[in-house]
C-alpha cells in the first residue's frame, strides 16, 4: 500500500519514471493486484511519449550544434552539444563532439597565458601578459581557459585585455558552483579590437569568488 501511494503520488506530480519505479515495487510484493500493471502500462506509454517530443528536441539542437561545428563556431557548437547532453544524458554523441572540440583548440595552441596552477580571490586583479597574435590567424582566435570554483556559489569572472595602449575589450565567464576543474571557449576573433590591436596582455577579476586558474590559452580554428 505504501508503495502504491508513494506511485499514485509521483503519478499525480507527472513524474512518471519514479512513479513506474514504485508501481513496479507495488507489483512484486502483490503480483495479484490489477491496479500496478495497469499503471505501469499506462506509466510506460507515457514515458515512451515523452522520449519521442524529447528525441525531435534533441534532433534539432543536435543539427544547430553540427552546423555551428561545420561553420568552426566552435563556442556555439559547445553550448548546444551540452544542451543536447543534457537533454539525453544517455547519448554520448554530444559529450563526444565537445572533447574533440576541445582537443582540436588544445592541438592547435598559439601561446600560453597562464600554464601553471594561479588562484586569484575575489574582487582583486591579475594580468598576465603575452607577445601579440599574428595578425594571420586573429579572426580565428579562441581563449580556451581551465578553471576551478574555490568555493560553493556561481559567481562570475571578467577578462580584460589589451595593448601598451590601454584596454581593448574583454569577456565575462560565468563558473558553475561545482569543484570540478571546467573548461570554457570563448571566441574573440570576432571582436574588432581583438584582432585590430597587437594585445600584449589578459586581466582576471574574479567577482564573489575565489578562482583557481590552471590554463588561460589562445589557440586558433585554423
Amino acid at each position: 500500500d505504501e508503495a502504491i501511494m508513494k506511485a499514485d503520488e509521483y503519478f499525480t506530480q507527472g513524474n512518471h519514471r519514479d512513479a513506474l519505479i514504485e508501481y513496479k515495487t507495488a507489483r512484486s510484493i502483490k503480483p495479484d493486484e490489477k491496479y500496478p500493471p495497469a499503471k505501469i502500462a499506462e506509466c510506460e506509454k507515457i514515458i515512451e511519449e515523452e522520449m519521442k517530443v524529447i528525441r525531435e528536441q534533441y534532433d534539432v539542437v543536435i543539427t544547430e550544434a553540427d552546423n555551428m561545428y561545420n561553420s568552426k563556431i566552435y563556442d556555439k557548437a559547445i553550448q548546444s552539444y551540452k544542451k543536447a547532453h543534457g537533454m539525453i544524458p544517455d547519448e554520448t554523441y554530444a559529450a563526444d563532439m565537445i572533447a574533440k572540440i576541445t582537443k582540436y583548440l588544445e592541438d592547435n595552441a598559439i601561446t600560453d597565458i597562464v600554464n601553471e596552477a594561479v588562484v586569484v580571490h575575489s574582487e582583486e586583479e591579475q594580468k598576465f601578459t603575452f607577445d601579440p597574435i599574428p595578425v594571420k590567424v586573429r579572426k580565428s582566435n579562441y581563449v580556451l581557459i581551465k578553471a576551478k570554483n574555490m568555493g560553493n556559489k556561481p559567481f562570475k569572472i571578467i577578462f580584460t585585455y589589451g595593448s601598451d595602449s590601454g584596454k581593448n575589450g574583454g569577456f565575462p565567464i560565468q563558473i558553475p558552483a561545482n569543484t570540478e576543474m571546467n573548461d570554457f571557449i570563448i571566441r574573440v576573433g570576432n571582436q574588432y579590437k581583438w584582432f585590430a590591436e597587437d594585445n600584449n596582455w589578459l586581466s582576471i577579476y574574479p567577482q564573489n569568488g575565489d578562482i583557481e586558474i590552471e590554463v588561460v590559452r589562445i589557440t586558433t580554428s585554423n
